[in-house]
């Protein structure tokens, strides 16, 4: 059957069943002739007879035909903008793939939707792939915490340093909203440095929860971590940098080459001293290269197996050699937030870079992990200390 053939028997059965058909049937019908948009080298006439039609399914009283019919259109660019901004105007369920996906709604339509106040549409909406600064700005003024969330770790969303700035004054205290700052590829350094003093709030509160005897202050960055030994100390804190075969220097601490991370990880093994805990402090530092060779030494694995399975992102990889290394269960929230943050941060070349990048890894592991056990948390708030100023 061609294309116009095909098209008005389509026209002619939605005709029958808009009559007297179920909802359920109508629904059917509602999908098909969505998907006759999607053919190619319509002609104009017909893409006109399809506009109505689908114009006609929006206008339909159950819910479901709509619905159905929103999510077939959603990314389709032939739908004429009035029943675009029907569809996003409608309940929720009908609205949400529009507003969602859909280019046909411009910034004044979108900004409409957003007053109305239905925080699910404006979530929808802060989670396009393209958010403009105009709307950008409307949701991060009037939306609740968390569609300015979904908006603060959306990459397509359009956020100046202003608008940054913005979200904190709001959301100071608000746990989602930090951490959706912190997942963001770059941020501004004035805004960077809010965040993690409010994550250095945050872990210090914690740290005092966990030690009701500790110092109200985070320790010093330099201060040595309790009850570790010398090597330990140097394993777990002198870490090397993420990048292979790298040597940096940073104020206040000497990147060591990563073969030099790799041999002290030997040694350890050798004394029968290289614990989960310890190879897992080494990467929460940036130490890469040391939790790798660890991996790889307790799971009788060779390195670069050991380094695809870590890096495996179907998962199966990464929790078979963890296991194989007899890495406990509760350590792997944390390995994963730690080997994406080192990844995702990069170094700015600029003095203090080894700190900020240890700061900015360990912030990211604290944004992204719920529970950490004591003596990790302990480990942590040893080595984070905010750059610029201590935490607030």
């Amino acid at each position: 059957m061609g294309q116009s053939n095909k098209l008005e028997a389509l026209v002619d059965e939605a005709e029958r069943l808009l009559a007297d058909g179920s909802p359920n049937s109508r629904s059917l019908v509602a999908a098909a002739v969505a998907k006759i948009g999607e053919l190619p080298r319509l002609k104009t006439t017909q893409v006109e007879e399809w506009r109505h039609l689908v114009d006609f399914f929006a206008r339909d009283p159950a819910t479901v035909v709509r619905a159905v019919l929103a999510e077939t259109v959603k990314r389709n660019a032939n739908v004429s903008a009035g029943t675009a901004e029907r569809l996003a105007h409608d309940v929720i369920d009908v609205a949400r793939p529009i507003l969602a996906h859909s280019d046909l709604l411009g910034d004044t339509v979108l900004i409409d939707v957003i007053a109305g106040g239905d925080p699910q549409k404006q979530d929808a909406i802060a989670g396009r792939s393209h958010v403009s600064e105009d709307v950008s700005r409307v949701i991060i003024d009037t939306c609740a915490q968390a569609p300015v969330a979904r908006l603060a770790a959306n990459k397509g969303a359009v956020l100046s340093d202003a608008d940054l700035e913005r979200i904190l004054e709001r959301f100071e205290d608000a746990w989602p909203v930090l951490v959706a700052l912190a997942k963001r590829d770059r941020l501004p350094a004035s805004v960077a440095e809010k965040v993690v003093a409010r994550v250095s709030n945050r872990l210090n509160a914690n740290y005092r929860g966990a030690n009701p005897s500790a110092e109200t202050t985070v320790p010093s960055p330099s201060a040595p971590v309790p009850d570790a030994t010398p090597i330990e100390r140097d394993a777990a804190v002198t870490a090397a940098p993420a990048s292979p075969e790298a040597t940096r220097a940073g104020e206040g601490a000497t990147f060591r080459p990563a073969e030099a991370s790799r041999a002290l990880a030997r040694q350890w093994h050798q004394q029968g001293k290289l614990s989960p805990l310890l190879a897992l402090k080494a990467l929460c530092t940036g130490d890469l290269a040391f939790f790798e060779m660890a991996v790889s030494l307790r799971s009788g694995l060779p390195l670069a197996t050991v380094q695809s399975m870590l890096h495996d992102p179907r998962v199966r990889g990464f929790n078979s050699v963890n296991e194989k290394a007899r890495i406990p269960g509760t350590f792997l929230p944390v390995i994963r937030a730690a080997l994406s943050a080192i990844a995702e941060t990069p170094f700015d070349g600029m003095p203090g870079d080894r700190d900020r990048f240890v700061e900015t890894v360990i912030a990211r592991i604290l944004t992204q992990v719920d529970e950490i056990g004591a003596d990790l948390l302990e480990f942590l708030a040893a080595r984070f200390q905010p750059a610029n100023g201590t935490a607030r």
